[in-house]
């Protein structure tokens, strides 16, 4: 891929979605510690297939070329989902660190990427809501991404022309209903149709020589998923991780904004799973006993100006090195913020009169060198 790609900060030549595909399978494509979990359900993706399929354009992603040795060592990596299941698999697969190779994260283009990913290669576990919640077939059973050969949809108010649609793998699904009106197949064969050829060899070797109608959308399958260069990317090849954590927070449009302070969260929470519950109990202690709500981006900085030499709100301040003394010292910084803001109640304040947070960081070193 490397000589593929240009050596500044610019768009880059459009690639098709199954070169996507394949970036992702070998794992050039991965994903930074700063990303969210993946959101999709299931409406969802089978409305992006209709939408390539009906032409409708991707929008642009963006990609982080990893080169510096120091970002490979010491920040978190990982692996694009692919089977997927509400509530118990839902975690990315880490890249064993440190990187040996350049890697290109995704910045912007995460969700659509997966979405991909999974119709044609993954399995989507959706739960069914008259069944207990269980990490079982009739709780959460597998399903895959088919497409009907013969059929379009039919009429419905969100304009969905073409029959993708996931079933459980358990079905069996493959190939002609009993009385032969519909052939399903598999989302993931679209990928093997790579010339006209193969086209024709599927069509006789399934028994659709007969279904003109089976010919074309195959057709048209191959056109927009393999031939057709439809995803164009914009490529980021500085090694400024802080100019790049600033360009996630504001091209993020995955629903709910976020601040850099959660995106710093993220990446320390993949360092250390247990943070992001901690946290959670110490805001959630400190409202109960004061009606202060504290929030990431004062108790990250507490723990900058209580353990750092550096104090700026920098991506390179919160290391593997740096997130291993966080955890040593969770227990008494943490300790010292609440009692801060138990302080600050106990004084008169509450948090409309103690607005700027920050003003209580000087407080919170006192407190942690001196009393806790």
């Amino acid at each position: 891929m490397a000589n593929e790609i240009q050596q500044d900060n610019d768009y880059q030549k459009p690639i098709s979605i199954r070169e996507a595909m394949i970036h992702i399978q070998n794992a050039e494509y991965v994903l930074p510690g700063i990303q969210r979990k993946f959101t999709w359900d299931i409406p969802r993706i089978e409305a992006l297939f209709d939408s390539i399929m009906q032409g409708y354009p991707i929008n642009t992603l963006m990609l982080w070329k990893i080169t510096d040795p120091d970002i490979k060592r010491n920040y978190p990596f990982f692996e694009f989902l692919r089977n997927y299941k509400e509530r118990f698999s839902t975690e990315n697969p880490p890249m064993t660190r440190p990187l040996l190779e350049d890697k290109y994260a995704v910045i912007d283009g995460q969700q659509r990427l997966t979405s991909l990913y999974i119709g044609f290669f993954g399995t989507y576990g959706a739960h069914v809501k008259s069944k207990r919640w269980a990490d079982n077939e009739t709780s959460t059973p597998k399903q895959q991404l088919y497409i009907d050969l013969l059929n379009d949809r039919p009429e419905n108010d969100d304009n969905l022309k073409y029959p993708f649609r996931f079933f459980k793998v358990s079905d069996n699904k493959d190939g002609f209903n009993e009385n032969k009106t519909e052939y399903w197949m598999p989302a993931g064969d679209i990928l093997t149709l790579i010339s006209t050829d193969d086209i024709f060899n599927y069509w006789e070797q399934h028994n659709l020589s007969g279904y003109k109608r089976a010919f074309q959308r195959l057709t048209d399958l191959r056109s927009q998923f393999i031939e057709k260069k439809l995803i164009t990317y914009y490529l980021q090849v500085e090694q400024d991780q802080n100019k790049v954590l600033d360009i996630f927070t504001r091209t993020n449009s995955g629903g709910i904004p976020l601040t850099k302070a959660d995106l710093i969260m993220a990446i320390t929470t993949s360092m250390w799973p247990d943070m992001r519950q901690k946290t959670k109990i110490l805001s959630d202690d400190v409202f109960k006993d004061t009606g202060f709500r504290i929030g990431n981006d004062i108790i990250l900085r507490s723990f900058l100006a209580s353990y750092a030499s550096d104090v700026r709100f920098r991506i390179n301040n919160f290391d593997s090195d740096k997130v291993k003394l966080l955890q040593n010292h969770w227990d008494k910084l943490s300790n010292a913020i609440g009692e801060t803001f138990r302080f600050l109640h106990n004084q008169g304040f509450d948090d409309v009169t103690f607005r700027a947070k920050n003003a209580a960081i000087p407080l919170i070193q006192y407190l942690r060198r001196n009393l806790i």
